[in-house]
């Protein structure tokens, strides 16, 4: 019902928006059967062929960042630069970032703990007080 509100209310939406793992609003049964049957064998490869182009899950609408970090030098080197200054802050204390980076190289999913991380010390390249931060 939402989507024919929707779709009543601003008919451009049929156009631009996505839905149902990216079909339009109002896909064919024939649209919603194909885009299940790629889903499960993407599903499939996920999970047997997880380093393949194929092996991403269908469900993500966003970037590896697990995977960029360990395969990709410009992800690697800027994380690597990031955590590079981080420590030269001496801003946090009993924690090793070198560790949480080898643990991410040798397999472990260390992924967010290295983007906040990394989104830290952009923010304070940026002018974020380090007085004001809570940690």
């Amino acid at each position: 019902m939402y989507h024919h509100i929707l779709y009543s209310a601003f008919p451009i939406f049929k156009l631009k928006t996505k839905n149902l793992g990216g079909l339009p609003l109002f896909p064919s049964r024939f649209e919603v059967i194909v885009r299940k049957i790629r889903f499960r064998l993407r599903q499939y490869a996920n999970i047997h062929l997880p380093y393949s182009r194929y092996g991403i899950s269908p469900w993500n609408n966003f970037m590896d960042f697990s995977y960029q970090i360990r395969r990709n030098k410009q992800y690697n080197n800027l994380i690597i630069e990031c955590l590079e200054n981080l420590k030269k802050r001496n801003l946090i204390e009993n924690f090793n970032i070198d560790k949480i980076y080898a643990d991410h190289m040798k397999g472990k999913e260390n992924t967010k703990a290295l983007l906040l991380l990394t989104s830290l010390e952009y923010h304070l390249l940026n002018g974020l007080d380090q007085n004001k931060l809570s940690y």
